[in-house]
């Protein structure tokens, strides 16, 4: 394991700078963008298409986390008497315990919000969808907003176990 752990340690940066950069960049530039500069309806459009480009690529950056960060622990010879006694177990439990949160999130927001929003952007317009609508974007923004602070805090808890022994 160890001739191969600095390669999967950098694949595992690599792919969590993917997927925590691709989300911030969506927050902060791609989303005031659209808002400033396009009608309602192609917003929905356009971020709907920039959603799923970015779920189909980042699924691929989940999936090395998810492989890289098993094989990372065992580079450091992860036990449960190290997880249950140790600082390092207890960061990185912690760790596992928000990534598994934020898969949760990350699947609702794209099963429901996502293809809801874009079921209600193609509906007759009218007061009531449009309310729903807007509530339904709010939910939508909430969550993203919580996901992507939980993926900062999990990038704050890679950063912990990479100072402890």
């Amino acid at each position: 394991m160890d001739s191969i752990a600095g390669p999967v340690l950098w694949l595992h940066l690599v792919a969590a700078m993917f997927w925590v950069g691709g989300q911030l960049f969506l927050v902060l530039v791609v989303v005031p963008v659209l808002r400033q500069e396009v009608a309602e309806a192609d917003r929905i459009r356009i971020a709907a298409r920039a959603g799923r480009r970015f779920a189909a690529l980042s699924g691929i950056a989940l999936a090395t986390l998810l492989i890289t960060g098993p094989l990372n622990a065992i580079a450091h010879g992860v036990s449960w008497a190290i997880l249950r006694g140790t600082e390092w177990g207890h960061v990185l439990l912690a760790k596992i315990a928000l990534v598994l949160i934020v898969l949760a999130l990350s699947g609702v927001h794209g099963a429901y919000y996502g293809r809801r929003l874009e079921q209600l952007r193609d509906a007759p317009p009218d007061p009531a969808q449009a309310a729903r609508r807007a509530a339904l974007r709010r939910q939508s923004v909430r969550l993203s907003t919580l996901n992507l602070l939980l993926n900062l805090v999990i990038v704050g808890l890679a950063a912990w176990l990479a100072t402890l022994p």
